[in-house]
Order: structure tokens, then C-alpha cells, then sequence
């Protein structure tokens, strides 16, 4: 080959070995599959109004409650724990929220013992528990607890309490049969409050298998009373679909707010701006 024509055709076959190479490079980094980009959930609870609403309500007997789930959020899963004392050992109960076809609630009915074949056998002296759910959306997850307090009552009355936050004196009478009640602290709401309104404190629900035949006492204890605010209890009247307005007294020395109540449910005391 003569030397002119070799000095042109080197370069050439340099300038095509480079651009194979490069070709080369961006064919095999094309092929390789892409990480998938995905989106971790920010693991922090909304805001208390955007939560579900669990409520739990006794059997008459007092051997077993149902548990009732409302405001499921859109492809939410949902687990939960139960774990209560009986004679001062600790028992557990775990499922999962799983609404029936066509229904936006979740509802079941859990035991304080354990079943075979038809034949329970029941736990004593349950009193004290703790409800505990994981909940997890597309976009978040996060967990809910709340303790509550199985209580019995007969025609003398009594105190329906919970860790001295929240009292109701039932009078003498107050039950006209034997009635169970299960008192917990919600960290949800059934309903958004109004605009302006805030919570206080609580919400507090009272499950019962029977109802109040004459007013009881409410009474609510306060972190604090903030200034220039106006508080009231409020209550959820779930006919209605709708928060009642009970008022309240405020004692500043105790540091509590009381009014009459003679239904019950669901309450929270709330506070707006004068």
C-alpha cells in the first residue's frame, strides 16, 4: 500500500474504532435496568381529625367487646394488637382491619379468653388494657395506641374513670340494669370539629351495654387553660352525625371542666379564640 494512502486510511479506521466503542457504551448503559424510584412513606401520623376511629363497646356480659373501625383511610392496611391483664397476667388479641364488601366500617368481636370448638373459656378480672394498630397507607405510615378501662356497674352507680383524666359519676340508679362499660382515651376524632376549634383535650370515648336512665357528672382534667379561649365539651351524637355542644364549668384552682351528660360516647373538650 502506498504510504500517502496509508496515512489517510489509519485515521479512518481509528475515527471507526472510537465510535464503535462509544456506541458500544451507550448500548450497554441503556440496557441496564433502571432503579426503581420509589417513594418512601413519611412515617408520621396526619393530623388527629384524619385518622381512623376506633371505638370499642362491651358485650353484656362483660366477656367480650366489639371493636369498630370507621374513617379507614383509602387503601390503608391496617394491624392491630389488643393486650389486657387478667388475674395480673398479660393476654393478647391481633387482626387486621378488613371492611366487608360494600361497608366503609370494619366491626368484630373479640373475647377476653380463648375459644375451641365452640367451648370459651373466659379470662378473670379484666380490667385494664391497651389497644395498639399499625397503620399503613401508599404514601405514609405510622402507629396508633390508646389505653381503656373495662368496668362493671349495677343499680348503687359508681365512677367510670381513666388515669384521673376523665371521671363520670354515674348516680345511684344512673343504670337501670347491670351494665359494663369500656372508658378509653382516643388519639382521633369521629368527625373534623368545626373551623376554629381546636382540641384540648381528650377525645375521650365510653362504650357501655346499656344506657343512662338520669344525668351523670362529667368531669375532664386540664394540662391547661389557655388565655383568651373559650372551652366546652363537646359530644358526638352519631344519630345526628354531628358534635353537640354540652358547655362546661371551668374550676381554675383544679384546673378541670364539668358539665352534665345523659348519653354515652364520644367527647372531647375543644377551645376557639374569643
Amino acid at each position: 500500500m502506498p504510504r500517502k494512502n496509508l496515512i489517510i486510511f489509519v485515521p479512518i479506521i481509528l475515527i471507526i474504532l472510537i465510535l464503535g466503542a462509544v456506541t458500544a457504551f451507550f448500548i450497554i448503559r441503556s440496557s441496564k435496568p433502571k432503579e426503581s424510584q420509589v417513594k418512601e412513606p413519611k412515617k408520621e401520623a396526619p393530623e388527629i381529625s384524619q385518622r381512623p376511629f376506633f371505638f370499642l363497646s362491651p358485650r353484656a356480659d362483660g366477656k367480650a367487646f366489639t371493636t369498630k373501625v370507621t374513617k379507614i383511610p383509602k387503601d390503608a392496611r391496617i394491624d392491630y394488637e389488643i393486650t389486657y391483664l387478667t388475674d395480673g397476667v398479660t393476654q393478647g388479641i391481633i387482626g387486621q382491619v378488613v371492611p366487608e364488601q360494600g361497608k366503609d366500617f370494619y366491626e368484630r368481636e373479640h373475647i377476653f379468653g380463648t375459644c375451641s370448638k365452640n367451648v370459651c373459656k373466659y379470662d378473670r378480672n379484666v380490667e385494664f388494657g391497651k389497644w395498639k394498630a399499625n397503620i399503613q397507607t401508599p404514601d405514609n405510615i405510622y402507629e396508633m395506641s390508646f389505653d381503656f378501662r373495662l368496668q362493671k356497674f349495677d343499680l348503687a352507680g359508681g365512677k367510670i374513670e381513666l388515669k384521673d383524666k376523665f371521671i363520670l359519676d354515674v348516680p345511684k340508679k344512673g343504670f337501670t340494669m347491670t351494665t359494663w362499660t369500656v372508658a378509653q382515651e382516643n388519639n382521633s376524632l369521629p368527625q373534623t370539629l368545626s373551623t376554629g376549634t381546636r382540641v384540648s383535650s381528650g377525645p375521650f370515648s365510653v362504650g357501655s351495654s346499656g344506657s343512662l336512665s338520669s344525668k351523670a357528672d362529667l368531669k375532664v382534667e386540664l394540662s391547661q387553660i389557655p388565655l383568651n379561649t373559650t372551652l366546652k365539651i363537646l359530644f358526638w351524637d352519631q344519630n345526628k352525625n354531628t358534635w353537640l355542644d354540652l358547655g362546661g364549668e371551668i374550676n381554675q384552682e383544679e384546673k378541670t371542666i364539668s358539665t352534665k351528660i345523659n348519653s354515652l360516647g364520644t367527647f372531647v373538650v375543644a377551645s376557639t379564640n374569643l
